[in-house]
């Protein structure tokens, strides 16, 4: 077999080159760029952080939760792979084949012996442009989702923490309830052992006390489930302990209407993912009518030859080159309509769902303002007095009772009343600030730490 010479395998390899490079031409966004550089800061912090609880603390389960769970780490990986789709989109590899003639062509410059071809195909322009952007916004809604399962994430964190103070709370009131009753029983039985009190006034009490006491036990047995529940969203090994939260901390926070609408238009997780879909569909439109464009074909046919029987004539051995081009035939039009309205009533779909969440999200908004209105005024309605003047009204009505002015009865009444005062006040509290850490939920953003 003759070798190729020098100068022409060259030729080849140079075409190969420049074919195989092409998609080059294509360089990635900045904006996937640094998609990835935040995909991999956060990766890394999946990686490398700490798996110890620094403290118990409600933003320490906030932060351990952010490196642990395996629902939040499931939404970034889901990103992560999104963002890998995008360099995908890209041209076809180039085909390089090999040919060997089993009898040799002869030609007045000599026998074909060896043919190499190499083809690649070329989309329409634009097509690759379009599916790229298409990606790249499904990228970003998958983006919007993981954000939108953090802030899920946190809230409940949030609540179940709330609810477990809420629940050390009342078993809290409770007991001191209980301890007082306990108290007045003592000096119930004496007023009767002395004449100066009815049976009725013990037995009321002892009734009381045993309401009190299921109403306790009640509250006991919901700890711990309450715990394990909190331990779930944290993703806490059972060797770690929860211990019940004993405060928490509450402020009141001046909250306007108008800037909060305004936040969630801008930074809604789920509204810009929806915003990105649409995006992502119009662009999927875009690739879609190009792609239904003829596709290019171009190639290089090489085809090494031998020396003619007469070495001297001219252009003996000359090794023949071939371009070849090609174009598809885009001829089945149902085909290509039906596709094109696909991707169109896919981008009609998500205009609809945009327009949707929107107006969903600001009635959303609108209750939440109002339970946290509610739930503010509760609280100085409460500390405002309302407590002061029950224990007031309970100090007056026992002093009464031990005059005999008033029956036990009425002891018991206001006695109920200002434990029924107590726990709607730290029902109020936790309702402020479970209203708050569900308006934060919603708006993508921090309202104590004024990111709004």
């Amino acid at each position: 077999m003759k070798m190729i010479k020098g100068r022409n395998i060259y030729s080849l390899i140079g075409m190969t080159v420049l074919l195989a490079a092409i998609p080059a031409v294509y360089p990635a966004a900045s904006a996937l760029d640094d998609a990835m550089a935040e995909a991999r800061t956060i990766e890394s912090k999946f990686e490398s952080g700490s798996r110890s609880l620094r403290g118990n603390s409600l933003d320490d389960y906030l932060e351990y939760a952010a490196l642990n769970s395996p629902g939040l780490k499931a939404a970034f990986y889901s990103w992560k792979a999104s963002l890998e789709k995008v360099p995908q989109i890209s041209f076809s590899d180039p085909i390089l084949s090999y040919g060997y003639f089993g009898e040799n062509v002869e030609t007045r410059v000599g026998p074909q012996e060896h043919r190499f071809s190499i083809r690649q195909r070329l989309p329409w322009p634009g097509t690759i442009k379009s599916g790229k952007n298409a990606a790249f916004k499904a990228a970003e809604t998958a983006y919007q989702k993981y954000r939108s399962s953090k802030f899920s994430l946190y809230y409940k964190i949030k609540k179940a923490y709330y609810d477990l103070y809420l629940l050390g709370r009342e078993i809290e009131i409770m007991r001191d309830n209980i301890s007082l009753l306990e108290h007045w029983e003592a000096v119930a039985r004496n007023r009767y052992s002395t004449g100066l009190a009815s049976q009725v006034d013990v037995i009321k009490t002892q009734i009381e006390l045993a309401k009190l006491e299921n109403r306790l036990q009640t509250l006991d047995d919901g700890i711990i489930p309450q715990k394990e529940y909190l331990r779930s969203l944290i993703f806490l090994p059972d060797s770690i302990d929860i211990p019940v939260p004993d405060s928490i901390e509450f402020k009141l926070v001046e909250i306007d209407a108008a800037i909060i609408k305004k936040t969630a238009n801008d930074f809604n997780p789920d509204l810009l993912a929806i915003n990105h879909l649409v995006e992502k569909e119009r662009a999927a439109l875009t690739h879609t009518r190009k792609s239904n464009l003829p596709i290019f074909n171009i190639g290089l046919d090489y085809i090494a030859t031998g020396e003619a029987i007469n070495r001297d004539m001219e252009d003996s051995g000359k090794n023949p080159w071939v371009i070849n081009f090609g174009i598809s035939l885009p001829i089945w039009f149902g085909k290509n309509k039906s596709r094109t309205n696909e991707a169109r009533a896919r981008l009609i779909e998500a205009e609809h769902l945009g327009s949707s969440m929107s107006l969903q999200l600001e009635a959303i908004i609108e209750q939440k303002m109002y339970e946290l209105r509610d739930a503010e005024r509760r609280v100085e309605l409460y500390q405002g007095g309302l407590i002061a003047k029950s224990e007031q009204s309970l100090n007056s009505t026992l002093k009464a009772y031990q005059t005999g002015d008033l029956d036990f009865l009425n002891v018991i009444d206001a006695q109920r009343q200002l434990l029924d005062f107590h726990l709607e006040m730290e029902r109020a509290l936790v309702g402020y600030a479970e209203s708050r850490a569900e308006l934060e939920m919603l708006i993508g953003k921090d309202i104590e730490n004024h990111e709004i």
